[in-house]
């Protein structure tokens, strides 16, 4: 599929946002690309303090609901609150809890097993609480579809209220009250909200009615958590309230979320949208996708801290299992996929997959494969029945595709994006064959060309330390508030090199005099050519306290070979003072040089840069081994150095023994003082050994149950003390004894052969 980039070339930038920005066009541009067009909007969108907050009353008929409720607790009638297994019915569920319980409600709650009941209400749960008693159903993050089951607690003498946020059917269940954000206009700042965020305000309106409003900060922890793992846009009322809840949870009152935090590596004082979408939200629903999502919600509500501290553990170890048989399932689905014929959609079966899982896996080979995706497994517990999760791309929307399916399936329900469905055994290769035909008819509308949206095209040398902190004054970034993103033509490639384990790449890039880093992870090395398009984010990279820019690739969109600029060899005076400490030497006068320096000492020399950073000088010293050849060249073709002085030592060699002690000590500093979060760049330049190489020694030292690991987006590892005994399979151990050989002798030979011998080696055009 051939790409095409879209910005707005004709943007007309009031003069009123210029004035508000000192008159930075480009900035402008981004903010009004998020359809920021008025005075008020900015400054609610920079500030939260400026903007007002809509009040409980806004909401159709919730002043209603507030009298049912509190008329229902002064009869000491039994409630229960019916919500949902992700985070956001977790969440939900917890502040309506909190709330009730605060108001000294008679409450009680119900999670539905994802296993045996599926998502929303069920009959039989419905039954069940009849025949207990339950006077009224509170539902959150749910009932917005289930028409029958309201139907029969109607039937059976339960009153219900719903609370959710999903779109509404053509038929409204026949409940008591019916309280949805969907109930506004499309066009309203409410609109969005989670499921948690329609509960809250619910919350609040019981609260202030009560005169107990101070109660509802620890609210706002939670409706947090859904905001960033629902993935709702981050604008009007949602960025809104995501602000006031991100400043909250740096104080969290909840004494789940701090045991959390703790089993997380979060700094709670630090803690950023990322952190939630990351660690906390995926623990958080692990509970549901693997157990029981009361796990999860025990935790939010517990006040007791031994408890809660035993809860989050064991979270963290269901997170751990989820995401070993996350990797399993992709493994598993890559090889079931046809490499010949040309995929318009992809729709797997696999009975014994994990239906809790199901949803990850898709989600995965929808972004690798940037199609249409559905994963298949057998229904626990319930022979002949199928269960499904969806995925989709931008340009298709994944409900509606399958509501022509709708008379081969037993349900199914979702949004533009995503879906979940069930269906008989008996229909599968029915239903696989039209749903894939009415893919492959929507894909066809779609044509063969993928459109990228970005903010605007850009000149490299337009970039800078400035821009990027002038963007992330527009954080937290998400949905509808995506991380800015550019577009420029025709950077050449002055080098490049695999980092990581081998499955990602760094890239440095030029245009004239400008020159700048970049990383492309699952970059395909077959694509690079000497002058490339690309799409890009901007992000930094820190170094002992030298900060410098770098390009996040998103897409390479044209490759060219013509007509590049000819690179004249870049001529280089090796001059060798190896081992010059031993020898009692000095280092001569030097014209404000650079040292490049990996290790832990403290060195006295400045500036000190590691092998990720770009700056431009004449004399650059080497008071560490460069690790690999292609670290090297790197280094050099970076700094672009007339004068080299070769200035490592033998002591910089290390056996396997003496580098893992070394290792092992660096990691406990990282866990006592940053909370066990830390790069693998910052290990590689912490070591001075090759990025695969610390991946390699990192599962070596988890196979031996030292360390527990757990990778944070793309860049972010999370370490911490081991908890179990040696795993049973060895894996690592001979691989990175041959790696860190390799290491050594790459070291041993710059450390003996002659200069002329280095220089030739490492030639530089």
């Amino acid at each position: 599929m051939d790409l095409k980039v879209n910005y707005k070339k004709d943007l007309e930038i009031p003069k009123w946002l210029l004035n508000k920005v000192d008159d930075d066009h480009l900035l402008a541009r981004v903010i009004l690309n998020r359809g920021i067009d008025t005075i008020k909007k900015l400054d609610e969108f920079l500030n939260p303090e400026e903007h007002l907050g809509i009040k409980p009353s806004y909401f159709p008929r919730l002043e209603e609901g507030v009298e049912i409720i509190l008329d229902a607790i002064a009869k000491d009638r039994s409630i229960l609150v019916y919500g949902d297994y992700d985070v956001d019915g977790v969440s939900s569920t917890a502040i309506l809890i909190k709330t009730l319980r605060t108001l000294g409600a008679n409450v009680s709650y119900h999670l539905p097993d994802r296993f045996t009941e599926g998502y929303g209400m069920n009959r039989g749960v419905i039954k069940k609480l009849a025949k207990k008693g339950i006077d009224l159903i509170i539902t959150c993050d749910c009932g917005i579809s289930n028409y029958e089951e309201v139907e029969l607690a109607n039937d059976l003498g339960l009153d219900v209220i719903i609370t959710d946020h999903h779109g509404l059917p053509d038929k409204l269940p026949p409940a008591r009250l019916i309280l949805s954000p969907k109930l506004l206009e499309e066009d309203d700042s409410a609109y969005h909200l989670p499921g948690a965020g329609m509960a809250y305000f619910l919350a609040k309106g019981l609260l202030n009615k009560e005169s107990k409003e101070d109660k509802s900060e620890v609210l706002l922890e939670f409706l947090a958590l859904a905001i960033v793992a629902d993935v709702v846009p981050l604008y009007g009322e949602n960025r809104y309230l995501l602000q006031k809840g991100l400043k909250a949870l740096k104080s969290a009152k909840s004494v789940g979320i701090q045991e959390l935090c703790k089993v997380s590596g979060i700094d709670p004082f630090n803690l950023s949208e990322i952190d939630i979408g990351f660690r906390l939200g995926p623990r958080i629903n692990a509970a549901g996708r693997l157990f029981n999502a009361s796990l999860a919600l025990k935790l939010l509500l517990s006040e007791d801290r031994s408890e809660a501290k035993k809860l989050a553990q064991r979270l963290d170890s269901i997170n751990s299992k989820r995401k070993e048989l996350t990797q399993q399932m992709e493994d598993e689905a890559r090889s079931l996929l046809s490499k010949e014929d040309e995929l318009t959609s992809i729709i797997l079966y696999k009975k014994e997959w994990n239906q809790g899982i199901i949803g990850i896996g898709a989600g995965r080979l929808c972004e690798n494969f940037k199609l249409p995706t559905v994963f298949l497994a057998n229904k626990r517990g319930e022979e002949g029945v199928i269960v499904g999760s969806a995925r989709s791309i931008p340009q298709i929307h994944i409900r509606e595709a399958l509501k022509e399916c709708d008379d081969l399936l037993l349900g199914f329900g979702g949004h533009a994006g995503a879906a979940g469905l069930s269906l008989k055994r008996d229909n599968l290769e029915e239903f696989k064959a039209r749903l894939n035909g009415v893919l492959a008819r929507e894909m066809k509308k779609v044509g063969k060309v993928r459109k990228i949206e970005v903010d605007a095209k850009l000149p490299l040398s337009k970039l800078n330390l400035d821009l990027y902190h002038k963007l992330e004054l527009l954080a937290p970034f998400g949905e509808g508030n995506p991380r800015p993103s550019f577009y420029s033509q025709g950077l050449e490639l002055i080098n490049y090199r695999k980092v990581g384990d081998g499955k990602h790449l760094k890239l440095t890039l030029g245009k004239g005099e400008k020159k700048i880093s970049a990383l492309w992870w699952s970059g395909d090395e077959e694509t690079l050519k000497d002058k490339m398009d690309l799409t890009y984010s901007l992000d930094i990279n820190e170094w002992r306290g030298r900060v410098n820019l770098q390009m996040i690739i998103e897409e390479v969109i044209g490759t060219s070979i013509e007509g590049v600029r000819k690179e004249k060899e870049i001529e280089i005076n090796f001059e060798d003072y190896r081992n010059w400490r031993e020898l009692g030497e000095e280092l001569p006068p030097l014209n404000n040089p650079l040292y490049y320096y990996e290790g832990t000492k403290d060195i006295s020399f400045t500036p000190i840069i590691n092998r990720y950073q770009d700056d431009k000088a004449k004399d650059l010293v080497l008071l560490s081994t460069p690790p690999t050849l292609g670290v090297f060249k790197d280094i050099l073709k970076n700094i672009q150095p007339q004068r080299v002085l070769l200035a490592y030592s033998k002591i910089q060699l290390k056996s396997d023994k003496d580098f893992l002690r070394e290792l092992m000590q660096i990691i406990k500093g990282i866990i006592e003082q940053e909370k066990g979060i830390t790069k693998i760049e910052e290990l590689a330049s912490l070591t001075g050994e090759e990025e695969g190489n610390i991946i390699l020694a990192l599962r070596y030292l988890q196979e031996e149950g030292l360390i527990e690991l757990e990778f944070i987006e793309r860049r972010s590892i999370f370490i911490k003390k081991g908890r179990e005994g040696k795993s049973k399979e060895v894996r690592y151990k001979s691989k990175l004894r041959k790696a860190l050989e390799e290491s050594r002798a790459f070291k041993r030979y710059l450390l003996k052969k002659d200069l002329d011998e280095i220089q030739a080696l490492v030639k530089i055009h």
